[in-house]
């Protein structure tokens, strides 16, 4: 689709929506835009900077709904509005280095966060692993199934400690299972008992 076309297709879709319903504040802002492109799904329609305040009226739903509408009629699809500022040449060029700029901001706080989780989630598991030999190791008595006992609610606080932190930092929950199921794996190969019991006690102890 040319530029002209482009435009002669807006000005077609304009001409729908305002024979609907009386909307002037949605019909002014229409006035104002000027159709950019139309590609991937998205109408790119710039506003001059000085006219950016009308974009409101052109957000709202029955304000969509009625240029999808209308959109719909006129390209035979149905692309989602993308107002941006300005209406020469180098606004959509501008508009997609700015998306381009969002998508690697995006990409890199994805990655810190992706990283930090498993920075919290190595050290947590990997310190409370290292605390449960530590705490075990303190055991007097062993052959004494209440000093058992004593030792595996201790040790119930550090983990309930480790799984919330988890929690609170957003550790996926398939990691967070994992580091669970671990811990309680070795509480119950320290105290001989059967993993599932173990598990069961810990889910008593933290309800």
């Amino acid at each position: 689709m040319t530029e002209e076309q482009l435009e002669q297709s807006w000005q077609q879709v304009v001409g729908i929506v305002k024979d609907g319903p009386v909307n002037l504040p949605l019909w002014e802002a229409l006035e104002k835009c000027r159709a950019l492109a139309l590609e991937s799904g998205k109408l790119y329609i710039g506003m001059d900077v000085t006219e950016l305040h009308r974009a409101a009226a052109l957000a709202g739903t029955p304000a969509k709904a009625a240029i999808e509408s209308a959109c719909a009629r006129v390209f035979e699809e149905r692309p989602t509005l993308v107002v941006i500022e300005g209406v020469d040449d180098g606004a959509l060029e501008r508009e997609r280095e700015l998306a381009r700029a969002r998508s690697d901001a995006e990409s890199r706080d994805r990655e810190r966060l992706e990283r930090r989780h498993a920075e919290v989630q190595k050290k947590s598991w990997e310190f409370l692993a290292q605390a449960l030999q530590a705490e075990f190791a303190k055991v007097t008595e062993k052959s004494l199934p209440w000093n058992l006992v004593a030792y595996m609610e201790h040790v119930f606080d550090m983990i309930a400690e480790v799984e919330d932190i988890s929690r609170a930092e957003g550790v996926p929950r398939r990691d967070m299972d994992r580091g669970l199921a671990r811990s309680l794996d070795t509480v119950a190969r320290q105290i001989d008992g059967p993993i599932v019991w173990v598990a069961l006690e810990y889910r008593r102890f933290r309800t």
